[in-house]
């Protein structure tokens, strides 16, 4: 049952992503495992963002879930078969047959965590006992959270519906295959750049990141908001190309889906437009781009708004005067602020800017979390292969797609430090496929 319901919403994600590929004009130019892997990852934002209206009008009924799935599947015709290839070609070479035993290692493992009951503390106080609530309860609910008020949850409505159809075996064997399709989405987005074994490389080291293996299979978003990091930077880059405004459209409703997922998508919102904004035509992108953004992202704050006053409740209840109420008042606030500061051991200047990631990696503070949830060492150990091909080809990269991705991943992590309310390392997890495909296409470069 759980199988069965883990493969129903899969397709589901498929059909309604091709469907949506298909509406606007970009399907004619996917094909292949590209074409389904950019389904699945537009799909899975598409069946997060209609799920929140299955939930608000209390559709939540396995036959109604099982017909609104099965209604999404149908989208799959639209895929294009073309060539399945995945760039493994034989005779395999001793360094690819090294890579395919550690991905069947990290494969194993991600299976025997997806069929084990959940454990982290997030997932059974709060990932995964919403959607269990909401599905006991018939509907969706306002959760004002004692911590930090109510967050947005497109994500957490595809668990409502995999729950629902599946029960709590399908749920975790559903946070695997999110996961594990945002490593295959890395290792295609990655070819457009590097050869396989570097691509193969590159998917595997992001796999293995401390901070995805504590949360691939858990309730954990990050590892899955990296399917919407990929996909808006993959149209950016296009849009940029070839100047096609559905590319713009596309960026936006990814970027938009983060910010529907997460608060700090919004911070990847301003990170996706910076690129827009220095294209000539910037202004018909900033419009298009922001319409899409807030047709994909704006549901959660709209439900916030109208239960609180609040779009992004607590954050603006000091500045925009809101009156205490039996939810939030200012002693409670205040207690919220205090407790945030306690999140952030390092001052908001440039040296620690700077600073931050060698001593996030090298002598991180209990604050950090990156001693079990952290990127692992591999950047700082690129690192001075990685400016030696940036050196070499540094007439180059202003204008190439490569440097519109580090421009990207640079603006979100000034935004997520200088503004930022934590300084946990796992929250720039979904930002780390950016950062891998720039730091090891420079060092491949170089060597």
């Amino acid at each position: 049952m759980a199988v069965a319901a883990v493969g129903l919403i899969f397709f589901a994600c498929l059909g309604a992503g091709a469907a949506l590929l298909r509406l606007l004009r970009v399907a004619a130019d996917q094909g292949g495992w590209e074409g389904v892997i950019w389904s699945f990852a537009v799909g899975f934002g598409s069946v997060g963002w209609l799920g929140f209206f299955m939930a608000a009008t209390g559709s939540l009924t396995t036959h109604e879930l099982i017909i609104f799935c099965a209604v999404c599947s149908l989208g799959v015709i639209f895929l294009r078969p073309g060539s399945l290839a995945i760039g493994i070609t034989r005779p395999w070479t001793p360094s690819m047959c090294l890579l395919l035993l550690a991905a069947a290692i990290v494969v194993s493992f991600a299976v025997l965590e997806g069929i084990t009951p959940p454990t982290d503390a997030d997932s059974l106080a709060y990932h995964f006992a919403l959607p269990k609530q909401f599905v006991q309860n018939g509907a969706l609910e306002f959760v004002p959270r004692a911590v930090d008020g109510a967050v947005p949850l497109l994500i957490h409505m595809t668990y409502v519906i995999v729950y629902g159809l599946g029960g709590e075996m399908a749920l975790t064997l559903w946070t695997g295959v999110v996961s594990a399709m945002a490593v295959v989405f890395l290792y295609v987005f990655a070819r457009r750049y590097l050869g396989t074994h570097w691509s193969f490389a590159t998917a595997l080291l992001y796999a293995t990141a401390p901070a995805f293996v504590y949360g691939g299979v858990s309730g954990q978003v990050e590892t899955k908001l990296a399917l919407f990091v990929i996909g808006a930077a993959f149209a950016i880059v296009e849009g940029l190309r070839t100047g096609l405004i559905r590319y713009v459209v596309l960026a936006g409703l990814m970027a938009g889906c983060y910010a529907g997922a997460k608060y700090l998508g919004l911070f990847f919102v301003v990170a996706c437009a910076v690129p827009f904004l220095m294209h000539k035509q910037w202004l018909t992108h900033a419009v298009v781009y922001s319409v899409a953004v807030a047709i994909a992202g704006s549901q959660w704050y709209i439900w916030n708004w109208a239960y609180t006053g609040d779009p992004t409740f607590p954050v603006l209840f000091q500045l925009l005067g809101i009156p205490d109420s039996a939810i939030w008042n200012s002693e409670q606030d205040e207690w919220f602020r205090t407790y945030y500061r306690a999140e952030l051991p390092l001052p908001n200047n440039p040296f620690w800017f700077i600073v931050y990631p060698f001593q996030a990696t090298l002598a991180p503070l209990p604050a950090f979390e990156s001693d079990r949830t952290g990127l692992g060492p591999f950047v700082l150990l690129a690192l001075p292969f990685a400016a030696i091909g940036v050196w070499r080809f540094r007439s180059r990269i202003v204008a190439s797609e490569l440097g519109t991705i580090a421009l990207i991943t640079f603006a979100f992590y000034a935004l997520w430090f200088f503004v930022g309310s934590s300084q946990r390392v796992r929250h720039l997890l979904p930002l780390y496929p950016l950062l891998l495909i720039c730091i090891v296409t420079a060092a491949s470069r170089a060597a």
